[in-house]
């Protein structure tokens, strides 16, 4: 089911064609059916729905923890996962894949009885894997996949010898030399527009549909540029909102650490998983939280789910441990 849901915004924009999926998988991820802006009105709902699909590789790690072995279930979820991370990786978002693989690694490694030295090394090596993963994914999501077997030079506008990273600090600086020297602080508009980016226009035509403010822009630049969250706290108040972000940030880390209390189950450690990689993503801009947290609600409505149907806590085995 979380396949399905996860996928359905990439089989609804090829309307259901297995073969427009695989044709469209080298493409640049601005010329396929489903990239940015092309999935208007009520079909954002189908666009939020692939939120579930991030839950795959951790659920899969679980699953294998639980049954002690691969079995054909563990087999086929990890297919899934493959499935569906090819297209989420053809998107082009690397903190979206850094986090969904970060998650199933925690997760992994939350499971371990004993974390040894073997464990570690590991762990190092899957999170060297998956940055040399994102530096492609930045190399190749422009001109796609189709340029690795097609030949040709790649045009990058930056030294591809170099690991690629955002200018969040520097942006930063240029936030705190413009506010409050050349424009007034926004007060709670920025905070509006995150809170309530996940209402389709179709409900709430009048919705905010930026922040009110875009530096690459009043720079001239014709990149959209991120400045963290730190930035985002900051255009609103000052440095009043950033310490009540800070708190903020730091109570929802609390609650996050909570699932790492009590017993040693699976399903409080992919909450606290989910939970923790949310917020460290969330730390490249404050609307990431919003939009990746829907994983962790996605989790607690499963988890809510089964709690329904086998009868809640006081049920024992493999099936009421998850």
């Amino acid at each position: 089911m979380l396949f399905f849901l996860g996928m359905l915004k990439y089989t609804w924009s090829c309307r259901f064609e297995l073969s427009c999926l695989t044709s469209v998988l080298g493409e640049s991820r601005f010329a396929v059916p489903w990239s940015y802006g092309r999935l208007g009105g009520l079909h954002s709902f189908i666009n939020h729905a692939q939120y579930f699909g991030y839950l795959l590789p951790s659920i899969t790690i679980v699953m294998a923890h639980l049954v002690k072995r691969v079995d054909w279930r563990v087999a086929i979820s990890a297919a899934f996962s493959l499935v569906f991370m090819l297209f989420v990786i053809q998107d082009g978002g690397r903190r979206i894949v850094g986090m969904v693989l970060g998650s199933a690694l925690l997760v992994w490694a939350l499971l371990l009885p004993k974390i040894e030295f073997r464990h570690v090394l590991r762990l190092g090596v899957a999170a060297i894997l998956l940055l040399v993963l994102m530096q492609l994914m930045v190399i190749y999501r422009s001109p796609g996949l189709q340029a690795i077997w097609e030949g040709g030079e790649i045009q990058l506008e930056y030294d591809s010898s170099f690991i690629k990273v955002d200018a969040n600090f520097k942006d930063m600086v240029s936030l705190v030399e413009i506010f409050p020297n050349e424009k007034e602080f926004l007060g709670a508009k920025p905070l509006l527009y995150v809170l309530v980016r996940p209402i389709p226009r179709a409900i709430w035509s009048g919705k905010p549909t930026d922040r009110g403010f875009d530096l690459g822009k009043y720079q001239g630049k014709r990149a959209t540029l991120t400045t963290s969250a730190v930035g985002d706290w900051y255009i609103m108040w000052g440095w009043f909102s950033v310490f009540f972000g800070g708190v903020l940030t730091g109570g929802l880390a609390q609650m996050a650490n909570a699932f790492l209390n009590g017993r040693r189950i699976p399903a409080r450690r992919l909450m606290f998983a989910l939970s923790a990689m949310t917020l460290f993503v969330g730390l490249r801009a404050l609307h990431e939280v919003v939009i990746l947290g829907y994983s962790v609600l996605a989790v607690a409505l499963l988890l809510w789910l089964r709690r329904q149907y086998y009868g809640g806590p006081s049920k024992t085995g493999r099936r009421a441990a998850l």
